[in-house]
């Protein structure tokens, strides 16, 4: 018996909710450890965390690339094509890795000094991200590892790995942040040593498993003229909305920190609080993608709009609950991460206005997965640039430094972007020509 649409829907998002949070994890984890340092730290750590998050809008980019042209080749059941396409990928992968990790490293301290920041901040940030970028390539491959697995329909996997990996972080973190079971007292170097660890670690694994299911071969090779175009055109759009985005994320935080360290470290603090609900968002988005992607491949476009409706009810039933355990007991989840006061005030503030984004979030990211499945990157881009630039940035501008609302006039803005988002993704979706195939 053929599965009911929910269950397929939960049977590939679960297993990715749990690999999206145990990958988030090295993350939070440093941020838990290095709170209980200080400010200055877990301001740095941070911020350290945004411009990792900026350079993964080429692992976005190549993970999602990897998992529509996965699922569409599962769709038609050509394996051999897929597995031949998927090498050649992997190979771009790689190359992508290398250079952005060699970039990034001569540019950290640059990019501090471009966020505003000094003195001990600056100094923590550089010698976090001065180790980190040895190992961000690791981090790229795992990404798009994981995202063949998932396109496959095989999202139990990487969500293995990455979670018997995650034991080991947890206990090099605590080891060489503060200097137990015989390791060196590191600080924030030892936090980003143990993260870079971990994911070579999963990378590892995950080729050696992919290869044995067939999915990859054992070889560096490009990929063929027409894999390599249809790659491309699937990632440089994605590649561009995440640029963009994160370019907002930048500006955004730039101006949380124009107030003060200790609202930019609640900020950053917040959001590592919020992940767990985003994460869920986004592993139905995947998922979302990874079904409409096949269903296209297999000629039957209604299921695949069927899949990404089922999808965004689910999500935005699982993170409306979320949201409601963070509006309940904020203070709860602020004082896990921080003992200091002034942090823990604008910790609940901005939680407070964060977690009214989480349900409507549920509805933007599924369509948008869904949207990415059928080949429509371009169009996903336009509206999340477009919201992002002129609702988040240029309307919190104006609320926070013309209107004079402070810190709340840039929070506020928040809710009303992914609105703006949500509404305009849903209504393109049920509008869109489904007999039209872009990939």
């Amino acid at each position: 018996m053929t599965d009911s649409p929910n269950r397929q829907v939960l049977s590939l998002a679960l297993p990715i909710v749990a690999t999206n949070i145990l990958s988030r994890g090295p993350a939070i984890v440093d941020t838990a450890f290095i709170g209980h340092i200080g400010a200055n730290q877990l301001a740095a750590v941070g911020l350290a965390q945004l411009f990792i998050f900026s350079m993964q809008a080429f692992t976005h980019a190549t993970a999602i690339a990897g998992t529509v042209m996965v699922a569409h080749r599962t769709g038609e059941n050509r394996l051999t094509l897929r597995q031949s396409e998927t090498s050649g990928n992997f190979t771009m992968a790689l190359i992508i890795g290398l250079s952005i990790s060699a970039i990034a490293y001569n540019l950290s301290s640059w990019a501090g000094t471009m966020m505003g920041t000094s003195g001990a901040v600056h100094e923590h940030l550089v010698d976090y991200l001065s180790i980190y970028w040895w190992f961000f390539t690791f981090k790229l491959l795992s990404f798009f590892l994981s995202s063949i697995f998932q396109g496959s329909g095989d999202s139990r996997t990487p969500m293995k790995v990455i979670g018997s990996l995650n034991l080991l972080n947890i206990a090099l973190d605590y080891g060489l942040i503060f200097g137990k079971f015989g390791l060196p007292e590191m600080g924030v170097r030892g936090a980003a040593l143990a993260t870079g660890i971990s994911e070579t670690l999963g990378a590892s694994a995950l080729f050696v498993m992919a290869i044995r299911q067939g999915l990859i071969k054992f070889e560096l090779r490009l990929p063929t003229r027409e894999a390599a175009l249809k790659f491309a055109k699937l990632a440089i759009p994605v590649l561009g909305e995440r640029l963009l985005n994160i370019t907002t994320m930048l500006v955004f935080a730039r101006m949380v920190i124009s107030f003060s360290v200790t609202a930019y470290a609640a900020h950053m603090m917040g959001v590592n609080i919020e992940m767990v609900s985003l994460l869920t968002g986004f592993a139905f988005m995947q998922a979302t993608t990874a079904l409409v992607g096949q269903n296209l491949g297999a000629k039957k476009p209604e299921k695949a709009k069927l899949m990404a409706k089922r999808a965004s009810f689910i999500s935005f039933g699982i993170m409306t609950s979320l949201a409601a355990l963070l509006l309940v007991y904020p203070e709860f989840w602020v004082r896990i991460f921080t003992d200091d006061k002034e942090v823990i005030f604008y910790g609940v503030k901005f939680l407070s206005y964060a977690v009214w984004c989480l349900p409507i979030m549920a509805i933007a990211l599924t369509y948008a997965g869904g949207l990415r499945g059928a080949g429509e990157v371009r169009y996903v881009m336009y509206i999340t640039t477009g919201s992002g630039w002129l609702v988040r940035l240029l309307m919190a501008y104006i609320f926070a430094f013309v209107l004079d609302y402070g810190v709340d006039g840039l929070w506020v803005m928040m809710p009303v972007d992914w609105i703006v988002r949500a509404t305009a993704l849903y209504i393109y979706f049920y509008r869109r020509d489904w007999t039209k195939e872009l990939v």
